[in-house]
This record gives C-alpha cells, sequence and structure tokens, in this order.
C-alpha cells in the first residue's frame, strides 16, 4: 500500500547526485533490522518527452532517500526523491506532468508496484526546475524468515517503448 504525498519547489539547477543503490552488507543483517535499500531503475532515471521531432522536456530522478520502521511483521517506509526538469528553448513554458513508478522488491521479483503522476510546475520564464516528490507511506510486509534488507524499493520514470529506447541510445 502507498500513500502519496507531493511537495513541489521551483527551483534552479544544483548539484548533481550519485545514482547508485545503497545496497546491505552482509554485518547489517547480523544487526537489528534496517530500512530495505532505495535505488533508481538506471534505465528509467531520465525522461525525454517529445515535441514533434524535438526533445521538449527532459527530466531526471536524483537523490532518493527512504526512511523507515520496523517491526518483524512489516516495514512502513518514507520516500522523496528530487527530480531535475528542463523544457527547450522553443517549448512552451506550462506545467507538465510524466509518470514514475515505485516497486518493492523481494528476492528479485517485483511484489508491488504503483505508477503515479509528477506534476512538473514550469512557470513565467522558468525553464529549469527542481522538483521535491514525497510517497508518505510504503507498507512492506516482512515474511517469515526474512528481514527488512531482503526487500528494496526501486523508483524510475515509467517509460514507453520509444523513451526506453531513446534513453539506452543517447548519451548524458
Amino acid at each position: 500500500m502507498f500513500r502519496h504525498v507531493l511537495t513541489a519547489t521551483g527551483l534552479a539547477f544544483a548539484a548533481t547526485a550519485t545514482l547508485a543503490p545503497i545496497a546491505a552488507d552482509a554485518r547489517t543483517k547480523a544487526r537489528a533490522s534496517t530500512c530495505p535499500s532505495i535505488s533508481i531503475l538506471a534505465d528509467a532515471s531520465r525522461v525525454a518527452v517529445m515535441d514533434g521531432s524535438k526533445v521538449g522536456l527532459k527530466a531526471e530522478i536524483v537523490k532518493p532517500e527512504l526512511g523507515c520502521a520496523v517491526s518483524k511483521a512489516s516495514a512502513k517506509a518514507n520516500l522523496t526523491f528530487m527530480v531535475k526538469g528542463a523544457i527547450a528553448p522553443e517549448a512552451a513554458v506550462e506545467a507538465r506532468t510524466v509518470p514514475y513508478f515505485v516497486a518493492v522488491i523481494s528476492g528479485g521479483k517485483v511484489i508491488e508496484k504503483q505508477v503515479f503522476d509528477l506534476n512538473l510546475p514550469f512557470a513565467g520564464t522558468d525553464r529549469t526546475l527542481f522538483v521535491k516528490e514525497s510517497v508518505a507511506r510504503i507498507d512492506i510486509p516482512i515474511e517469515p524468515g526474512t528481514s527488512a534488507e531482503d526487500y528494496s524499493v526501486t523508483i524510475g520514470f515509467q517509460l514507453t517503448e520509444a523513451q526506453l529506447a531513446w534513453n539506452r541510445a543517447s548519451t548524458r
């Protein structure tokens, strides 16, 4: 179950962030349970939205953070991340919406996935922005014999086949 809360503010581009997932190691599993790991699916970390034959919008997910409270039976997590967005010089300055997903993974399999709409509130003359997105609660059931570290949360843009191909073919 996911509960979604959006906090959006338009800000100028800032420093970039590492996109590597946070991984739990064997030493962590020997101690008290900690949060599941968080990662951005590499092929879905960026989205390009075409405006005719040209790219009209580019966005990238950065700085994912996952906080949680863990009991024997569940992890109740909250997720935040930033999205950097930019629209092309010839594109209209107006709000845009792009879909993204949050998936819970266990044993290499998706046990739950939900798609959300992200509002990118471009306005005035601002062609770039930073948006903070939050998913207020992700309930992760902890199966007997497992711990929170055995689960992960993966996020990314919900891409079309054409957008996925563009991501794989283009350079940063």
